[in-house]
């Protein structure tokens, strides 16, 4: 008959295979969790600095627009 002790020896040995591997797979999930969350991160501030562009440019339109009111106004050729 097989000794209690070994089997159990040989099970806790199993046991400890097992979570080095459930310990690598959480790391590489891990990391690949911290590389989609910079992305994300990435993305978020392109969009920002894209939305502060589009803001400054829709000012400037807006002032163009004006001066060329203005400039019809003094030519008289407002309607």
């Amino acid at each position: 008959m097989t000794d209690p002790l070994l089997l159990a020896v040989e099970m806790l040995r199993d046991i400890r295979r097992e979570l080095s591997d459930v310990r690598s797979t959480l790391q590489d999930h891990t990391q690949r969790l911290n590389e989609r969350a910079s992305g994300l991160a990435a993305a978020r501030e392109d969009r920002a600095h894209r939305a502060e562009a589009s803001a400054r440019l829709a000012g400037r339109v807006y002032r163009l627009r004006d001066d060329v009111e203005r400039i019809k106004r003094r030519l008289e050729l407002a309607d």
